[in-house]
Formats: C-alpha cells, structure tokens, sequence
C-alpha cells in the first residue's frame, strides 16, 4: 500500500518537474509560438496545474495552502467585475506549478543553480553571436533586433529584463541556501558567475540595483543571525581581498565603463526614465476613473495592458513596468494587499534563519517583488513559476530542513554502544539493561 503510495506520488513529482521545466523554457509572453509550441506550453500548463495542486493539498503545508486559497480567491473575486476564467490557468497556474515544484525537487540548491547556468550559457550564446538564437527556435519574436543600438542576449525568458532579474533572483535564492561542504561552496561560486554573466549579456541596469538589494539583504541577515561565527579563513582573508578589491576598482571600472549594465549616464532621457514618469501619470488616471467597486477588487486580469494598447498609452508605452501599480489596476486593493501580505511573510522568515530553505525562499519572494519596480515580474510565466518556487520554498520549509533532525534523533534513539556504557555508573548501566531487557 506505501508502496503504490509513494509510486502515484513519484509520477505526480516527476509530472510537476517536467511541466515546471517547460513553464520556465518556453517564452510565451514574448514570442509568437509555432503551433507546436503553443500547443505543449498549452497542454503542460494545464496538466502542470492539476498535477501541481494534487501535490500541494497531499502535502498538507498550511503556509501552501493559505498562500494557493489567497491567489485563487484573489482569481475569482475579480470575475465579478471582468468575466475572465483564463486567468485561473495563466496566472493560478505557474504559480501553482513553481508551488510544487519546490515540494517535488528533493534537492532545491542544484535546482536554482542548474537553471541560472543554463540561462547564463544561452545569454551568452547570443550575446557573443549577436542573434536571438533561442527566441527563434519557438517562433517568431514580437520585437525583433534589426541591427541598431547595442544587442542585448533575450535567452529564455524572451527579453533581456525578465532573463536578467530571473538571474538575479535565483543566484540570491542559491547564496542564502544554508549548507556545508566544498559542494556547495562550488554551487553557490557557479550561481555568481552565471548572474554576472546574464548581467554583461543582458545589460540590464535595473538588474545590477537588484543584485545591490540582494547583497544588502546578505549583510543584514548574516549580522542579524544569532551566535553567528566567522571563521579564521574568512576573518583573515576579508580585508585582504577587500584591499585588492579597493586597488583593482579603478581599473575595473575602466573595464566596465563601456558596457551598457554600468554605464548610467545615458539613463538620461531613455525610454527606462520616460516608462516611470509614464507611470505616475497612469496612476492619476486610476486615481480618477476608477471608483466604487473598481477600487477594491479592480477592472479585471490584464485590463491595465488591454487598456493601454487600445488608446490610453502615450508615446507608444503599452506596460508602466511596474507590478504594484498593474495589481492596483486590475486586482484593485485586495491585490495590493495580497502582494504586501507576501511581503510580510516573507520578512517574518527572514527572522528565523536557523531555517535554511525559508530564508532562500523568503529572499526569491522579496527580489521577484522588488524588481516588480521595474517590470512586471508576475505577469512572466517564467517569473511567476520562479516566484512560486520562493513561496514554496518557505512553505516547505519545515520538510526540507526537519530531514538531518530526524537523521539525529533516530540516531540518539539508538542504545548506546560498549564504551557509552563502561562509562556510566553501576546504577545507571542497570537502567539501561532493565529498559534494553538484558
């Protein structure tokens, strides 16, 4: 009976991974996909999704289920106002799958790592052929590259955006991972060096900010952390690499001037600063069309980017790029207040690092939202499986990290061996003899 338990749940993870694997892959929102394509991201977000919600209710996470009722109720109050059942496969969806994604893949470090290599290894690609190889293979781009202004790698993810804060994201997922050993000393090296190279790809200085919070976010949880040690390897070697450091900057900044993801002198009149101002003027015409119910539960999933391609958008703009102000458009209030509920969720992890999965976790949920400042992040299908991995992750949390516990108390449970007993007095080895049954 365990038996064919384990074997239905086994075929439900590896159902989960393969269609998580294909919501991360295949670059939907950005390119026009041959009829193949369409049809498997199709059918594997559905039978991702039913598969995913299997395996979320059977592991009975509390925190899971609380966060899929809130993302499903959000779903279906906002059918009142625009009849839109889509909604509950294309944004309920991904999000469920990278859900339990996080419960299926016993190991979530290598996870992480993995995909932010393979994204780094094809960012690279096309940055050093200068074409959109991979945008290519599924269909056919809705922005093609003609050849004028800097070339910046798309990837997976389809834009140069997405794939860059995607980057970003997992390696800080990967850095805050807790674990010992050479192994994962060497996977976390990786995860650095497959964001620094999706950053000089991309060229996303957005992305760079965010790498910015993420090392803030580090420091503080390294200094917060109770009883926390620092080796003599470390203690000694900080300052000194931190003096070469110092030393070799003027030169690296040299190096580094000419490439688009350092160079913030030509922000100055760019669509990244027209697309903000753009933004707030969004705002006021929210602030004053929008009434009554509109406020509280919003105009309906995606009517924010219909609204603008329709005739609202000015100087050609068709997203503000910008998460928090798309959630208020469409979800209203109650959107805002689920994306801010989140938010304190995951800070609340971050109090408990003892718990290595929760605080890897609580970071992706907290970086996705910040760089949902830039664009907007859970409107990907790419960010948002990636986003739902994070909550999964502290969902999950008491699971992944209670495994060495059991190990230990199994372990103590055992009796103790010949030289634990020579050492006990006579009256506590005739204790242990009468409890053994000797």
């Amino acid at each position: 009976m365990k038996s064919a338990r384990s074997g239905t749940r086994s075929l439900f993870d590896a159902v989960v991974i393969v269609c998580a694997v294909s919501a991360l892959v295949i670059p939907v929102d950005f390119v026009n996909l041959t009829p193949f394509w369409r049809q498997v991201s199709t059918v594997t977000l559905v039978i991702g999704a039913i598969a995913s919600l299997f395996t979320v209710v059977k592991r009975r996470s509390r925190a899971a289920n609380a966060s899929l009722l809130v993302v499903a109720l959000l779903i279906f109050f906002n059918q009142f106002v625009a009849y839109n059942p889509i909604g509950f496969v294309t944004i309920l969806g991904p999000f469920v799958i990278g859900l339990a994604a996080s419960f299926s893949i016993r190991r979530p470090l290598e996870a992480m790592v993995g995909a932010g290599a393979v994204n780094a290894l094809l960012l690279v690609y096309e940055w050093v052929n200068r074409r959109h190889v991979v945008s290519y293979f599924f269909g056919l781009p809705f922005q093609e590259f003609l050849g004028g202004g800097e070339f910046r790698a798309r990837g997976l993810a389809g834009q140069p955006v997405p794939a860059a804060m995607i980057a970003v994201v997992l390696c800080f997922g990967a850095l805050a991972y807790q674990g010992a050993g050479r192994r994962v000393v060497m996977l976390k090296w990786i995860a650095v060096v497959s964001a620094l190279a999706a950053l000089a790809a991309t060229g996303t200085r957005s992305a760079l900010l965010l790498a910015v919070a993420g090392i803030v976010l580090l420091v503080f949880l390294r200094f917060t952390r109770k009883h926390a040690r620092v080796s003599t390897t470390v203690a000694i070697a900080a300052p000194i690499g931190g003096m070469a450091l110092l030393l070799c900057l003027p030169y690296l900044l040299r190096i580094v001037s000419g490439w688009r993801v350092a160079d913030f002198r030509t922000l100055a009149g760019s669509a990244s600063v027209d697309n903000r101002e753009y933004a707030s003027e969004v705002f006021r015409v929210w602030a004053d069309a929008c009434n009554g119910s509109c406020v509280v539960f919003g105009s309906g999933a995606r009517n924010l980017l219909q609204t603008l391609s329709s005739g609202l958008g000015l100087s050609g703009f068709s997203t503000v790029d910008n998460i928090f102000l798309s959630f208020l458009w469409d979800f209203g209030l109650l959107g805002v207040l689920a994306l801010l509920s989140v938010t304190i969720f995951a800070i609340g992890r971050l109090r408990h690092p003892s718990s290595g999965a929760a605080v890897s976790g609580a970071l992706i949920v907290i970086l996705s939202l910040v760089s949902g400042l830039s664009y907007d992040s859970l409107y990907i299908r790419s960010a948002l499986v990636v986003f739902g991995f994070g909550v999964g992750l502290m969902a999950a949390a008491k699971r992944i990290d209670s495994e060495p516990r059991v190990l230990s108390s199994v372990s103590k449970s055992v009796a103790p061996g010949p030289r634990v007993l020579n050492e006990l007095s006579p009256t506590a080895r005739a204790v242990n003899d009468r409890k053994s049954g000797v």
